[in-house]
């Protein structure tokens, strides 16, 4: 059997293929106005409900896409095991106030200890 050689990049049909899709994606994403800065003021305000649409669409249009490349046999899932204690630390430290120095240093920096270093 022949070895590849390996290299750091996929073919350049993939890159094109992935670059091409991002563009469709982020003009769909402006085209849905999901980046303007009313639309995430009123998202977090639980007035414009545009940003959840548009992330539930695109969670069900990837699951179905994933779903079929599964069925066709064009893509195997590899999921594990859960480690649940994994998941309580992280949650801990990322999620609470204690854990938000490692989130926002920046913000802690400026705003609890008097300004920018």
């Amino acid at each position: 059997m022949e070895e590849k050689e390996q290299s750091m990049f996929e073919d350049s049909q993939k890159l094109v293929l992935g670059l091409l899709t991002g563009i469709v994606f982020g003009f769909l994403l402006q085209k849905g106005r999901v980046a303007k800065f009313d639309v995430i003021v009123g998202q977090f305000l639980f007035k414009d409900w545009t940003v959840v649409r548009m992330m539930g669409t695109s969670v069900v249009v990837g699951a179905v896409g994933v779903w079929t490349l599964v069925s066709a046999e064009q893509a195997s899932l590899h999921i594990r095991p859960l480690l649940l204690g994994g998941v309580l630390y992280w949650f801990r430290s990322f999620w609470n106030w204690n854990g938000m120095p490692w989130v926002l240093p920046g913000y802690v920096r400026c705003c609890m200890w008097g300004g920018p270093p």
